[in-house]
Formats: structure tokens, C-alpha cells, sequence
């Protein structure tokens, strides 16, 4: 185990401004539920702060990451509930210059592709959520979700290639 600064203010706070928001979407995303999602990082937080410590070698954005999953499934399993991944609800704003009309379209589809993604199995929907939303490396993934960095690499192509397949089945358009 390596100490960090946890037990400083500053570097603390930095770290909660710079990660809670990406936890919360993260975590609500496991748990179909925006309350909980904030237990689950709040409780991240606090481990941070009160063991100050990160495994040696461990990024604190994969020790974040890998502690708030773990929090969240354990949350579902007292629950008795081993749902799949869900998107969460964040509406996204058209940039200025789009035209409504163009808005409109990019939600509906970003909508349809959503609904596509929430069909995939769980683990599908996770690694897709890792990569795309949360920006993570194949390498982070696998060690947020335990997964080996080649099984990452199999699991987003098989859950790009169902998701294209179903796109293409639902009538919805796949661009890009």
C-alpha cells in the first residue's frame, strides 16, 4: 500500500471536484438510481479519507473507479437486485450553433442508441459506459472490472457489433 495525501484538505477536495460528478453518472448507471449513486461515492470518498491509502502502483482514479463498482454491486446485492446497466437521464444541450431541428435529432438518436445500449447484457453495458462515457483506457477498464486488458478488447467489439446490429435491426441510424 502506498500513502497518499489524503489526510490534506486541499488534495482531498481537488480530488472529490475532479471525480465525483464522473463516480456519481458511473455509479447511478449500475444502480438505475441517483440516491444511492451518491451514497455509493460519498462512501468512496470517505474510505479515500479515512485510509488515505491506494495500492502501490494504483492509479487514484482506478482505485476510485474500482471502489465505487464494488460499493454499487454490494449495494445491489443487499438489495437482492442484480440489474442491468442503465443509462442515466442527463438531458444533453445542442451546442449554439445547431439548428433545433438538429438538436432534436441528435437527442432522439442518442435516445434510440441509449435504449439499444440498456437492451446489451450488463456486462456489455458496462465496458461500453467505461470506454465511451467514462473515457477509460482498455487498460483502466480491466482494472476497474477485473477483466484482463485482451477480454476488455473482446468484450467492446462483441458489444459494439450487437449494438450496430441491433441499431441496424430497430431502424435506428448508425453514423460514424
Amino acid at each position: 500500500m502506498m500513502k497518499f495525501w489524503a489526510n490534506t484538505k486541499l488534495w482531498f477536495q481537488q480530488a472529490v471536484d475532479k471525480y465525483q460528478r464522473p463516480l456519481t453518472r458511473y455509479a447511478r448507471g449500475i444502480l438505475r438510481n441517483l440516491e444511492p449513486a451518491r451514497e455509493v461515492v460519498q462512501e468512496s470518498f470517505l474510505r479515500l479519507w479515512k485510509n488515505g491509502e491506494v495500492e502501490s502502483g494504483n492509479p487514484l482514479r482506478i482505485w476510485l473507479y474500482r471502489t465505487t463498482r464494488n460499493l454499487a454491486i454490494d449495494h445491489l446485492r443487499k438489495e437482492g437486485r442484480m440489474e442491468s446497466l442503465s443509462e442515466n437521464d442527463e438531458e444533453q444541450l445542442p451546442c449554439p450553433e445547431q439548428m433545433p431541428s438538429e438538436a432534436l435529432e441528435k437527442k432522439q438518436a442518442s435516445k434510440n442508441i441509449m435504449s439499444e445500449v440498456d437492451s446489451l447484457p450488463a456486462k456489455y453495458q458496462e465496458v461500453l459506459r467505461l470506454k465511451f462515457q467514462e473515457e477509460l483506457s482498455y487498460k483502466e477498464i480491466s482494472e476497474v472490472t477485473g477483466h484482463s486488458v485482451s477480454h476488455v478488447g473482446v468484450l467492446l467489439h462483441t458489444a459494439i457489433l450487437n449494438l450496430r446490429q441491433s441499431l441496424a435491426q430497430s431502424g435506428g441510424r448508425n453514423e460514424g
